[in-house]
Parts: C-alpha cells; sequence; structure tokens
C-alpha cells in the first residue's frame, strides 16, 4: 500500500494531478478487494469502504460514497469528470491558486475539491484501514497479487530486469 500513496505524493509533487487523481479513485476498489473472500472489487464494497474509511470527513451533502463510485467510473472508464447518475453536472478539483484554498463548495451545480486535501484524505483512509486490516487473513491472502515493483525482476518470468507487476 505504501507504494501506492508514495507514487500519489509523487505524483501531486510533479504536478501529475490527473495521475494523481486516477490512482486516488482506485483506493476503495483495492482495499475492498484486499479484505474480500474472492479478492474482487464490488461497487458496494467500494461504497462501503468509502463510508467506514472516508465519508465523515466530507460535510453531508457534498461527497457521498455514491458521488464517489461515479466520479470513479467517470474519470477512470471515460476521462471525464462528471457521469449522469452523479447529484452534480460536474465535480471539479483545484490546485490552490496563488494560495487560495477551494474545497467541497458548490459552483453552479459542480462540486469543488481540493485535490491535495482530497488526496490526503483517502491516503489518511488507507492508512487507517491498513493499519487496522494488515493481519487479517483475506488481506494477507489477497497482498501478494497487489501490484508490486520488483527491482530485481519478476522470477520466474524475467529475473534480474527491473519490473511492475
Amino acid at each position: 500500500m505504501e507504494t501506492l500513496t508514495s507514487e500519489i505524493m509523487n505524483c501531486l509533487l510533479n504536478k501529475l494531478c490527473y495521475a494523481a487523481l486516477v490512482l486516488t479513485l482506485m483506493f476503495p476498489d483495492v482495499c475492498g478487494a484486499l479484505e474480500s473472500k474472492n479478492g474482487k472489487a464490488t461497487r458496494e464494497r467500494y461504497k462501503a469502504w468509502f463510508d467506514a474509511w472516508v465519508g465523515k470527513k466530507y460535510p453531508a451533502g457534498t461527497l457521498n460514497a455514491d458521488e464517489m463510485y461515479y466520479l470513479r467510473c467517470g474519470v477512470a472508464h471515460q476521462g471525464k469528470f462528471e457521469h449522469p447518475a452523479m447529484q452534480y453536472e460536474r465535480i471539479f478539483f483545484t490546485l490552490r491558486p496563488g494560495g487560495m484554498f477551494f474545497h467541497c463548495n458548490v459552483f453552479n451545480n459542480a462540486l469543488n475539491l481540493d485535490i491535495p486535501m482530497f488526496c490526503k484524505d483517502m491516503i489518511d483512509g488507507v492508512e487507517a484501514w491498513f493499519a487496522l486490516k494488515k493481519t487479517d487473513e483475506n488481506v494477507q491472502r489477497n497482498l501478494a497479487n497487489l501490484v508490486q515493483f520488483h527491482p530485481n525482476g519478476l522470477s520466474p518470468y524475467l529475473p534480474g530486469v527491473p519490473a511492475v507487476g
């Protein structure tokens, strides 16, 4: 999990906002899949994870589990910040222009979130979840299949050549 969280922070530091956002939106799927018996993500697990680990940080009527799931679908699968089922026309992210901070605002039926704060909220949720669940039998079993960096190659496929797999 630390690899994913540090990559998100590196993306933000290098102003790779879309990459940071896509990785961040994956967290509820990844965590839900890790703690499941079959190692698979579902819409229900995604929403339940968000409600349990991050949702309370957002005022009622702004970002909820449904909006998160629809945002994930729009961004990760269609490359857009809207979805026909969302309560908002779109969700957009700001980058603290000139030191100004905009977060959890609705402008003309569009929800605004601060991308560094949103990513940090999600990372905090992941870290709290992992601290509690890292010894869970399902999590331990499914962690072996999590995307990882293999600096010495991926044996038996291609040893000696750094790989991600």
